[in-house]
């Protein structure tokens, strides 16, 4: 059976000597695998067969050619000159001393127990405001649908034209209902 297979990458020694051994071993392994041995002899047959073919006679010079001949926007052709990379450096001497003392800033607004306390104590008592004020509101609908029973028959009456007149306008205004060239149907 090893007489029947051929190897082409035997004369080429891309494969050391162990791997060459295991990848023999495996060729001639009884065909269980469901004809994957016979696929890749077949694969490997026609890679080596097929004839390579190289590119046309100044392929190279046409794509350089067509590169070049492409339109390319404004800010692409632009040069960088000496007063770009000045104005680039006079940028940065006026931002960075910003950025560090923004930075120096924070570092000490962390660092420093007060105002961390403080911090703190604005986001609690913020919260406790919000809190505050959603029980209120609830409280007050509380008392406006107990003490007046025609608030719950009127949000039932008005939650559902409300569905309705926004899926009208939803509907009406996705698309026109007459195409430009249809004469009007009266």
């Amino acid at each position: 059976m090893a007489e029947n297979h051929h190897l082409h990458r035997d004369d080429r020694h891309d494969l050391s000597e162990e791997e060459l051994a295991a990848l023999k071993a495996r060729m001639e392994e009884p065909a269980e695998a469901g004809g994957q041995t016979k696929r890749l002899t077949r694969v490997d047959r026609l890679l080596s067969e097929t004839p390579m073919v190289g590119p046309s006679a100044g392929f190279a010079l046409r794509v350089m050619a067509a590169i070049a001949a492409m339109e390319l926007p404004e800010i692409t052709r632009r040069r960088l000159t000496t007063g770009f990379a000045v104005g680039l450096a006079v940028a940065a001497l006026l931002v960075l001393p910003v950025l560090s003392g923004l930075v120096i800033v924070v570092a000490s607004a962390i660092t420093n127990p007060g105002i961390l306390n403080a911090g703190f104590q604005v986001v609690a008592n913020g919260i406790g405001y919000s809190a505050g004020l959603i029980t209120d509101v609830g409280e007050s609908l509380n008392k406006a649908v107990s003490e007046t029973p025609m608030v719950p028959a009127l949000l039932t009456t008005v939650i559902p034209i409300t569905m309705l007149w926004v899926w009208a306008v939803w509907y009406l205004m996705r698309e026109p209902r007459l195409m430009p060239d249809q004469q009007d149907v009266v």
